[in-house]
């Protein structure tokens, strides 16, 4: 097993993240430390490293290019920055989940949110589809605001393209990494859940209830039907999200609709996406959907 000894070698046999600007390090900094915070009993913040192996080496790796460029005060800002955001509810959030039969990761989701939107949800089946692109709103909280619309990742410096002609590949010259690659996607509604409970998210999402998803299966297709209903989408896609790191992607591609910035990886988040036949329009609307009540499947908990 390696240890971060080995890490740091590694790293400054080969530096990685050189390439990037210093804001661009911050960015990934802030982001890896969002992974890692992990709180106490009396809701205090710490940084995670023992039992997080994956996050603790990209945060060992990102620590090392800081301290390349002598910027080991803007690192322990960050880190500051991040341990003293206020989090009220953590403390209360941990002791109503301790009242919770725990189901088995991957088999619930938990939607968050204000009491009596909550309490609509179980009484009615009650739920705002939001379309994507209006997350893209600096209006929102950092949790919540992010382009949907894109996933976005890097080669390294020296990297080189080539294009396959007449079945070979061959290499474009003039373009040399660092490179920047974005996938799109059109617009498309979504619904939003966490795939595990963490008792940061009733701050993250300025929440004081929410609701528990048990019959997994159940819901998203009560869901998935209430919603072409009304608004006429039956393609759809329903599953976790894919989190990529984009200076370490993975080699599979999947869709833009399910793909997320490492960032909100803390979130598990679990979504249904529905494409439009057509483009929506700028500025398309949220829709309301009721599929009735859900007392069969969830379950409503209140701070």
């Amino acid at each position: 097993m390696q240890t971060e000894t080995d890490w740091r070698d590694e790293y400054r046999s080969r530096r990685h993240y050189a390439y990037l600007t210093e804001e661009q390090l911050c960015v990934r900094y802030a982001s890896l430390l969002e992974n890692t915070i992990q709180f106490d009993d009396f809701g205090g913040a710490f940084i995670e490293r023992s039992n997080l192996p994956y996050w603790a080496k990209r945060l060992c790796w990102t620590e090392e290019e800081f301290g390349f460029r002598s910027l080991m005060e803007r690192m322990a800002e960050l880190q500051r920055r991040e341990i003293a955001r206020t989090r009220p509810h953590v403390v209360a959030a941990r002791r109503l989940w301790s009242t919770v039969e725990p189901p088995k990761f991957g088999s619930y989701i938990i939607k968050f949110g204000q009491r009596q939107h909550v309490q609509d949800m179980l009484a009615w089946g009650r739920f705002r589809i939001a379309p994507a692109a209006s997350y893209n709103d600096p209006s929102l909280n950092f949790a919540l605001r992010d382009d949907e619309l894109v996933t976005q990742v890097f080669s390294p410096a020296g990297a080189r393209l080539s294009v396959k002609l007449d079945g070979e590949y061959r290499e474009i010259t003039g373009i040399v990494g660092p490179l920047c690659f974005n996938r799109r996607c059109d617009n498309f509604y979504v619904f939003c859940a966490a795939g595990r409970f963490d008792p940061r998210l009733f701050d993250e999402f300025q929440a004081d209830a929410c609701l528990v998803v048990r019959d997994l299966k159940q819901f998203g297709l009560r869901l998935m039907r209430g919603f072409a209903a009304i608004a006429g989408m039956t393609k759809a896609a329903q599953d976790s999200v894919h989190y990529v790191d984009p200076l370490h992607p993975d080699e599979v591609t999947h869709l833009v609709e399910m793909t997320k910035n490492f960032r909100y990886e803390y979130q598990q988040e679990w979504r249904i996406a529905w494409r439009a036949e057509q483009s929506l329009p700028e500025g398309a609307a949220p829709i309301l959907v009721e599929i009735g009540p859900l007392g069969n499947c969830c379950e409503a908990y209140y701070l």
